[in-house]
């Protein structure tokens, strides 16, 4: 009956997903430099800033969501990265002060071992001498939020005196999913001071005799 075929052409759009960051998702943490051989409590005057527990272990979550590209193998694979510090550069609070420790300066290090990075603060000369560690923190790109893991080895130097305050450091980082769209993200780890205690059993009181 003379019917003819036809071609048509259908064009369909594929709109690319992306990560997001949520900052009010951020579990940001503290650690107790009374974990560091300190004194768990504290007396007054430093009682009302004494922060409760004594860990100096924190992990919390990061406040990503991956979005539809969230593989994490091969060549399509997620991933964390820490961002905005310079190797061997001062570590500073989140007022932008200079950290110290026992007096010396605390600096940024950067160890990578695979898909992980660790970001070290350290003291002296050899960035690589556990021993010179302040402090470490990892990012783990295998959570569902991403995650960050810190563990505080030294104390830190806390300018207020008679009172158990509190030094924030703010870590930020980038979030990549599989097929490399990035949204970048930072939190916080707050470092709880510790305080001196006299122990009155402990005391060894003495005598003399002017008789001598």
């Amino acid at each position: 009956d003379g019917d003819t075929s036809a071609t048509a052409t259908v064009n369909i759009t594929i709109n690319d997903d992306a990560p997001t960051f949520t900052a009010g998702s951020v579990e940001n943490k503290t650690v107790d430099e009374e974990g560091i051989n300190g004194n768990p409590g504290a007396p007054d005057p430093y009682a009302a800033t004494d922060y409760p527990n004594q860990e100096t272990t924190a992990s919390g979550g990061l406040g990503i969501s991956w979005g539809a590209d969230k593989g994490n193998s091969g060549a399509a694979n997620r991933s964390l990265a820490f961002s905005g510090f310079v190797e061997g550069n001062p570590v500073l609070n989140d007022a932008g002060v200079a950290i110290t420790s026992h007096g010396a300066a605390v600096k940024y290090h950067l160890i990578t071992n695979g898909d992980t990075q660790t970001l070290i603060g350290y003291i002296g000369n050899d960035a690589n001498n556990s021993n010179n560690y302040v402090f470490s923190v990892t990012l783990d790109d295998t959570t569902t939020t991403g995650t960050y893991n810190f563990t505080l080895f030294k104390n830190l130097d806390h300018p207020t005196v008679n009172s158990e305050d509190d030094i924030s450091i703010k870590f930020n980082f980038i979030a990549q999913d599989a097929d490399k769209d990035t949204v970048a993200g930072s939190f916080k780890v707050t470092v709880d001071d510790d305080s001196p205690i006299i122990t009155l059993a402990s005391i060894q009181n003495g005598g003399v005799d002017e008789d001598n």
